[in-house]
């Protein structure tokens, strides 16, 4: 044999094996795609929807979404082209569930699916309706509107006992609306929807008032409770002027509290901010004065006009005739429940009558506030002598109306009667 030969027989052979091996481009065992993340989707209209992720591939040749509909397989509905990161799916169908990933792909490999979302493709609901009363006839009602695309709104409203009836329909991107011409002592309950040229939202949350009020010459807005044949203010009284705009004296020293003989006001501990809550405290020249500090139509309540609400909340005549603490839980029917404001006990507090008392503390006639937390004292306009008049007072720690007759200078709540 020519070993020379097979020498360069195998040279040349090995030459030509190495040439191929340099022009081979095998794939890479360790190649992978990154997988897009942070898929997130957008409902921009009733049938569409906008999908947007995070490309953190630089290899990739594009993108592949896929979709599936309510309980089906997934299917896919697109391939993008590469550094792709947005995607409009339309034409939906609505109120369907609609759930998306994301894949990318090159040439020869697939990454792995982003994250997963799902969306129902619907018009965005209003929320945080709210009621607020303006005066005797007109409530404003506001709302959050959270939509991008609907063309207005529409508001509805019920009487109580009936059904909902459409009152307005309002542009785009209106969050409030006025309704006049209530009917006092009418309870109304009011909802909206937004709508597209197709569809309509679901409705709000529901937003119930009472037209049952009052205001007073300040401008004060007090709500009212029907108990029986009397209507009554469900707050005490906070006006700081008679009836004819004249101002009642805000007394805050000691010794001229003392020594007032005509009307005058206070607020507890001299604190404008208790008002707010509580009310405020007036002695009961204030009360008599021809001037009058009930709102106009209203009036402070006599001593027969505070036994015909306690009788018919249960209490014996004989009881409501008598002196000291009286009945059984007719104190409790009109004290607010719970102890936010009234101190623990709040025996028998059930609130069931409306009229939601709070125990606003008392002016002694000296001048020193007394038990805030503790007792609501209310003036009735009748006098028992020429220095004392009639009062109810309601306790913590207590279920019964006590009756009884005080000092003129002292500083009581009020509560007012309709005429």
């Amino acid at each position: 044999m020519n070993y020379k030969i097979l020498l360069i027989a195998l040279i040349i052979s090995g030459y030509f094996a190495c040439e191929d091996l340099e022009h081979t481009n095998p794939v890479d065992p360790d190649f992978v795609l990154e997988a897009p993340t942070n898929l997130s989707v957008t409902v921009i209209n009733d049938q569409s929807v906008r999908l947007n992720w995070d490309d953190n591939c630089k290899q990739e040749e594009g993108f592949i979404v896929e979709c599936k509909v309510e309980d089906s397989a997934y299917a896919e509905i697109a391939d993008l082209s590469a550094n792709t990161e947005t995607y409009t799916d339309t034409d939906l169908t609505y109120g369907k569930n609609y759930t998306y990933r994301v894949k990318a792909f090159a040439d020869r490999s697939e990454s792995d699916y982003s994250n997963e979302l799902q969306t129902t493709v619907k018009i965005p609901t209003p929320t945080n309706l709210t009621s607020t009363i303006i005066d005797e006839q007109s409530v404003q009602l506001t709302w959050e509107d959270i939509c991008t695309f609907e063309i207005g709104y529409k508001v509805e409203r019920k009487e109580e006992g009936g059904s909902f009836s459409e009152i307005a329909q309002l542009d785009k991107n209106i969050t409030s609306y006025t309704d006049e011409g209530l009917i006092y002592g009418q309870r109304y309950t009011y909802r909206i929807k937004a709508y597209t040229e197709n569809n309509e939202s679901n409705y709000s949350n529901y937003a119930s008032l009472n037209s049952a009020i009052v205001m007073d010459i300040d401008g004060n807005i007090y709500q009212t409770v029907k108990i029986g044949d009397q209507w009554w203010t469900a707050e005490n009284l906070k006006v700081t002027h008679y009836r004819n705009g004249d101002a009642i004296p805000n007394i805050t020293g000691d010794t001229e509290w003392n020594n007032l003989t005509s009307g005058a006001y206070c607020n507890y501990d001299n604190n404008d901010n208790n008002a707010g809550t509580y009310g405020s405290l007036y002695n009961w020249f204030a009360v008599d004065d021809s001037r009058h500090i009930a709102p106009e139509g209203w009036h402070v309540p006599t001593d027969e006009e505070w036994k015909e609400l306690e009788i018919y909340l249960g209490m014996s005549q004989s009881d409501a005739d008598s002196i000291g603490c009286r009945g059984t839980n007719e104190g409790g029917k009109l004290k607010e429940t719970g102890t936010t404001h009234w101190n623990s006990p709040n025996t028998g507090a059930t609130n069931e009558s409306g009229f939601s008392a709070l125990p606003s503390g008392y002016r002694y006639y000296k001048g020193t506030y007394y038990h805030m937390g503790q007792y609501d004292i209310f003036w009735s306009s009748t006098e028992d002598s020429s220095n004392n008049a009639w009062v109810r007072e309601l306790r913590y720690d207590n279920s019964g109306v006590d009756r009884g007759n005080c000092d003129k200078c002292c500083g009581f709540s009020v509560r007012c009667v309709k005429d």
